[in-house]
């Protein structure tokens, strides 16, 4: 620094005036800086030239992000970050479009889901899946032939028998469930009917791994699996479709996300209400979305957003603050596009954070008041 510029310095020192000084080498801290010495932890801190700073960072399958302003302080970076306002509302109208046949597709998607997962709450058996094949054994002796085809006509065999143990199961367990809805029976006979499932379940289970072992032993044997049909599933269990799709009216719904990160939001909370007072519940899906039919007479008044209770109370939202009601007017759109400001989701890495700058690379001091890792300059 020459010694006119340290004069300059010192007179603005002494009238009380703040001077944002270069470094010792006379360069601006400015510039894109990379974490290193900490293991398997990816990180990077933005310094703009206009004492605005952004920082990311990645730990296993964790990510945080961090955005406000920077000061050199003496020997140290401090970083000061935006919070978000406490007053702010969580939720807001972005957008409004008309239903189109892209978003009809996904209410049908939505509606074959729906109905899938109501079959299953009916008849659980549904929702076992089927066994992976065995690997392949390696360095051991083939047996005979003979007895690898024997092996897969037994296997057969068994196929076939835990086949009809289940449709047996199955068929008993739908007429106890339905006899005790229709007579609305007592605890015993609940009971007696949750342990019908539960045999059903299993017995579905021994099917499909009596499957996958018919299937292995053909392989072995080098002979094809012979075609069966699968299980009878009572009528009672078929899904039934929410509607018709060759008449069915066009939708009506939401769209969660925050448009600045570009994200979508799952497991939120949409109750619709429409003008009759009737309401209906749905939960966006990982798109973010939450899609409805019309009711014949009646139109949809409003829809009333909110999360989940548990993420909520992680990050010290009340009730009030974590949902919002948004009128419906059908001359702006069919569906709302509703930005959910994430920052409010995620409590801060830190609200400060200081670096000591040593060599020209900035060496944080975390929350814990321990330094560890550096970052570098790119």
């Amino acid at each position: 620094m020459s010694a006119a510029l340290r004069g300059l310095a010192a007179t603005l020192a002494i009238a009380g005036l703040a001077v944002a000084m270069p470094s010792a080498a006379g360069e601006s801290l400015a510039g894109r800086y990379f974490l290193q010495g900490i293991h398997e932890t990816g990180s990077e801190l933005r310094l703009r030239e206009d004492g605005r700073y952004d920082w990311f960072m990645a730990y296993g399958a964790m990510d945080a992000t961090s955005a406000g302003r920077w000061s050199r302080e003496s020997d140290r970076v401090v970083l000061i970050a935006d919070l978000p306002a406490k007053d702010a509302p969580l939720f807001r109208v972005d957008a409004a479009f008309p239903w189109d046949d892209t978003t009809e597709a996904r209410l049908r998607d939505l509606e074959a889901e729906r109905d899938g997962a109501l079959a299953e709450e009916r008849c659980p058996f549904l929702a076992v899946a089927d066994f992976a094949s065995a690997a392949p054994a390696f360095g051991e002796e083939k047996p005979p032939q003979a007895e690898l085809e024997r092996a897969a006509r037994d296997a057969l065999a068994a196929l076939q028998n835990a086949r009809d143990v289940f449709e047996a199961a199955a068929e008993g367990a739908v007429k106890i469930r339905a006899h005790v809805v229709a007579v609305q029976g007592d605890d015993a006979l609940r009971r007696d009917a949750d342990d019908a499932m539960r045999l059903a379940v299993a017995a579905m289970d021994a099917y499909r791994a009596n499957r996958a072992q018919a299937r292995d032993a053909h392989h072995a044997a080098g002979l094809p699996l012979p075609t069966l049909p699968e299980p009878r599933i009572p009528v009672e269990c078929g899904v039934v479709p929410s509607t018709t799709p060759d008449d069915a009216a066009k939708g009506l719904g939401v769209v969660v996300g925050d448009p600045a990160g570009g994200l979508r939001f799952a497991e939120i909370e949409a109750v619709f209400e429409f003008s009759d007072g009737h309401r209906e519940t749905r939960t966006t899906n990982r798109g973010g979305w939450a899609l409805i039919r019309p009711r014949d007479g009646a139109s949809l008044r409003r829809v009333t957003l909110s999360i989940a209770r548990d993420m909520r109370e992680s990050v010290g939202l009340d009730e009030t603050a974590a949902s919002a009601a948004f009128a419906f007017d059908p001359a702006k759109g069919d569906v709302l596009a509703i930005a959910l400001d994430s920052a409010r989701l995620a409590s801060p890495m830190f609200e400060r954070l200081e670096l000591r700058v040593e060599d020209g690379a900035l060496i944080p001091t975390w929350s814990n008041g321990e330094e560890r890792g550096r970052y570098v300059r790119e």
